[in-house]
């Protein structure tokens, strides 16, 4: 673990070229596992390889002294590079000739960074837009906030990830005491981010309600899920083809009606 310790002393040690992540109440834990995760993926990166810009870069973890309600607290500061602008503020500044070939770039890069990060061993758990940033310097989009990654095969509690984006698969699995997140389910929200940004940020569909574990086998909740999964593919394809993402692997992380029957499922893809 490579983790630095320095005590982050003026705020003004803040620079436009850093972000400076601070762990609330104090949950040191949290914050050095995910500074431990990026310096792993930023270690693997470190030979200039396709995907070393995709991950955040780890300049120092350590303390940050800040005033909050009148009161100075020393917080854990976990302190990265580049800064960076969201995918959203990017494709704003585009012109509307140009919007697709962006977003498709986007794609690519997010797509490439999500590879990277599951060849190294660790699956992100939260992609989303919040947690999609641009590299204006670079001209690339990256993955930020780490703080649900998990290793490859290994078990969570616990609900990880962004409802509105979330593989309909989390929405069964995560009562049980321990669940094990796939790649397939980052990819899946991968999909499900981009046809939210090709329609302008706009998302037309309600998040599902994570199951509760007394009922979550009831009859009806699992037609709700099923009905819900319809209905999010059935718009996430629609604008995914709309910002240029048709066909190959957009196509299959985003139909997410996997858990109809055959035969429902056929009939809903048609519609």
């Amino acid at each position: 673990m490579l983790l630095r310790f320095y005590r982050l002393v003026p705020k003004s040690w803040v620079v436009a070229a850093h972000v400076i992540k601070l762990s609330r109440y104090g949950a040191k834990d949290a914050l050095e596992k995910e500074a431990a995760v990026l310096e792993e993926l930023q270690h693997d990166a470190s030979s200039g390889g396709s995907c070393a810009d995709y991950v955040p870069r780890v300049v120092s973890f350590g303390y940050l002294k800040v005033e909050t309600g009148g009161v100075d607290v020393t917080l854990p500061a976990l302190v990265m590079e580049p800064r960076g602008i969201s995918v959203e503020a990017k494709l704003a500044k585009v012109d509307v000739n140009e919007r697709s070939e962006c977003l498709l770039s986007i794609g690519e890069n997010l797509t490439l960074a999500l590879q990277f990060v599951h060849e190294k061993g660790y699956l992100h758990n939260d992609v989303s837009l919040k947690n999609m940033m641009y590299n204006e310097e670079k001209e690339k989009a990256f993955l930020i906030d780490f703080g649900l990654a998990s290793k490859v095969n290994e078990k969570v509690t616990g609900f990880r990830g962004t409802t509105i984006y979330a593989h309909h698969s989390i929405f069964t699995q995560y009562p049980n005491k321990t669940w094990c997140p796939k790649s397939e389910y980052d990819f899946t929200s991968l999909a499900f981010s981009m046809a939210v940004l090709s329609n302008g940020g706009k998302c037309t569909w309600k998040p599902a309600t994570p199951f509760d574990p007394v009922i979550k086998k009831n009859e009806d909740r699992i037609n709700d899920l099923r009905l819900w999964a319809k209905k999010r593919s059935l718009a996430a394809l629609g604008f995914l083809k709309k910002g240029g993402f048709s066909g190959g692997p957009w196509t299959e992380w985003a139909d997410d009606t996997a858990c109809y029957p055959s035969n429902i499922r056929g009939t809903a893809m048609r519609n």
